[in-house]
């Protein structure tokens, strides 16, 4: 097997190449989420029944992704993706702190130390933020359907980062 790590065009071309050189019939491919996230549409072919893990899966089944995607699709008239996901997450965060201060950004400290004990409704499940400021996050097996990447199971249940090195 091959495990890859790459995103935007370079997923693309990665993935096509891979195929068209003959590989993906006889050496799996499998790699980060950013595969194909993003790229499905553009490597077609090449990149179905790939295999990929991330904190996403477009076909999570729980009521925060099913509604957010609804909403997303009906609001941009497209489908939503991590990238969106992550955006969405990151008001969240953000909100949760300005709430606690009541939008005084002066107050700092008081505004990240409500950031970091926040607990995060996601489309990619509930979540919340380690010391080092990381999502401590379930990784999914997702699997390269059509345009989506489809949850196939939990890979890692509460993953945390555990930032060594970080200096905060």
């Amino acid at each position: 097997m091959v495990f890859a790590f790459f995103a935007g065009g370079g997923a693309v071309k990665f993935v096509k190449d891979y195929d068209a050189a003959g590989l993906k019939k006889t050496v799996p491919l499998f790699g980060s989420g950013f595969l194909t996230d993003g790229t499905l549409q553009a490597q077609g072919a090449s990149a179905q029944g790939l295999f990929t893990t991330l904190h996403y899966a477009d076909s999570l089944d729980i009521p925060k992704n099913n509604s957010f995607r609804k909403n997303f699709a009906l609001t941009y008239k497209q489908n939503a993706d991590v990238y969106a996901v992550q955006g969405y997450d990151a008001a969240q965060i953000l909100a949760a702190g300005l709430n606690a201060v009541k939008g005084d950004m002066g107050k700092r400290d008081a505004m990240l130390a409500a950031m970091r004990k926040a607990t995060v409704d996601s489309p990619r499940g509930k979540f919340t933020l380690s010391p080092a400021g990381n999502p401590v996050q379930d990784m999914y097996l997702r699997e390269a359907k059509g345009e989506n990447n489809e949850f196939r199971t939990v890979a890692v249940k509460a993953l945390a980062d555990p930032a060594r090195g970080c200096k905060l």
